[in-house]
C-alpha cells in the first residue's frame, strides 16, 4: 500500500460526488446492532458517535470534530487522551493519513479530534482499516450511513485518491 504520510489531497466538487457515490445503506440503531456484531465498528462524526453510545453500541475508533453540520459548537466537548489532529475543510491531509494509519487498528478505543473536518476521514479508514470494518456516520436530514469495508470499496478509493490534486 503506497504512503500517504506527507502528502495533502484537495477535494473538489467532482470528488465529493464521487465519494457520495460509496455503496452505503441507511441504517437503524436495531440494524447496526445485528450489523456489527462480532465486528469492529468506526464512526465519524460528533452526532453518529453520540447516537452510537446512547444506543450502548461499541466503537472501537470515533473521528470527531467537535461539532455539528451547522457549525455548532459547546456540545461535543473535548476528551481527555483524544488525538488531536488537523486537516482543514476540503483537504485530507498527511497529518491525518498518518493518525488513521497509525491508531485504527490498535487494540482499545481511539478518538480523534479533528481540528477542521472530519467527514472526509471515511477515505483514510476505508484504506488502513482491516476488511469487513463497518464504519457509521450520518447524513444530514437522512439518517446513518453503514459502508462496509471490502477489497472493492478499498480499490475504488485509492483509484479516487490518484485521481485527487496533491498540495
Amino acid at each position: 500500500m503506497q504512503s500517504r504520510s506527507g502528502s495533502n489531497y484537495l477535494v473538489d466538487s467532482r470528488t465529493r460526488d464521487l465519494i457520495t457515490g460509496f455503496k452505503h445503506r441507511i441504517c437503524t440503531i436495531d440494524e447496526i446492532r445485528k450489523y456489527s456484531s462480532g465486528r469492529k465498528v468506526i464512526a465519524v462524526g460528533d452526532v453518529t458517535s453520540a447516537n452510537l453510545r446512547k444506543a450502548g453500541i461499541h466503537v472501537s475508533m470515533e473521528v470527531v470534530d467537535l461539532k455539528t453540520r451547522r457549525g455548532e459548537t459547546g456540545m461535543f466537548p473535548h476528551q481527555p487522551g483524544s488525538i488531536r489532529v488537523h486537516n482543514p475543510a476540503g483537504t485530507l491531509t498527511g497529518e491525518l493519513f498518518d493518525a488513521i494509519s497509525k491508531y485504527v487498528n490498535e487494540p482499545g478505543f481511539k478518538r480523534i479530534e479533528i481540528l477542521g473536518e472530519e467527514d472526509l476521514s471515511v477515505i483514510p479508514i476505508i484504506i488502513y482499516t482491516e476488511l469487513n470494518t463497518l464504519i457509521l456516520y450520518g447524513i444530514p436530514d437522512v439518517g446513518m450511513a453503514c459502508l462496509d469495508v471490502t477489497t472493492e470499496l478499498r480499490k475504488h478509493v485509492n483509484e479516487l485518491i490518484e485521481g485527487m490534486e496533491k498540495t
